[in-house]
């Protein structure tokens, strides 16, 4: 009774989350070592002082898959070029819906008929806190985060440490290229 409970709250949160970031257009992709993908849904060719103004999605310790119509084209662990060009698909497409299953721990963001499947590498959550799987941030000023596990926590992205990580990671990203 108290793990359905808690299924139940922990979907309507995500569903609720969620409703902020569904219309939202792709304008920017990066991909990182890794596993790492970086979603920017709301933004410009400058990116604001205050990361949390933006709507992101980032897949962090996680595992993924983008299918194109159903059919599976990429994963997380193919060739850096083959991954890169299938996530920059999804730039200018909007993100149409996502589905969470705790079940499994995996969610799915559809951008129409493109899709990316995340779910854990590691079930095991340990007792140092473990690592988050994926991330949302939402124009609103808050940070869905999701793992380790079932663990789903909303905070206020201002004071979130992973916004701090995301931002090291986009300036990361940006001091790489020539």
């Amino acid at each position: 009774m108290m793990v359905e409970a808690f299924k139940a709250d922990t979907t309507s949160s995500f569903t609720a989350f969620m409703r902020h970031l569904v219309g939202i257009q792709v304008k920017d992709v990066v991909l990182q070592a890794g596993s790492f993908v970086i979603i920017d849904l709301v933004g410009s060719a400058e990116r604001p002082a205050e990361l949390f103004d933006d709507a992101v999605l980032w897949i962090y310790m996680a595992a993924w898959r983008l299918d194109v119509a159903g059919q599976p084209m990429v994963g997380h662990e193919d060739a850096q070029p083959d991954m890169r060009a299938a996530v920059s698909s999804i730039v200018g497409r909007a993100l149409t819906s996502a589905q969470e299953d705790l079940d499994r721990l995996d969610v799915v963001f559809h951008f129409g008929d493109v899709s990316i499947k995340v779910f854990p590498m590691d079930f095991a959550v340990v007792s140092d806190g473990g690592s988050v799987h994926w991330a949302a941030w939402s124009p609103s000023g808050q940070v869905l985060i999701a793992g380790p596990g079932a663990r789903r926590d909303v905070e206020e992205a201002a004071r979130s440490q992973l916004t701090a990580e995301l931002t090291y990671m986009r300036d990361y990203e940006s001091s790489d290229e020539p």
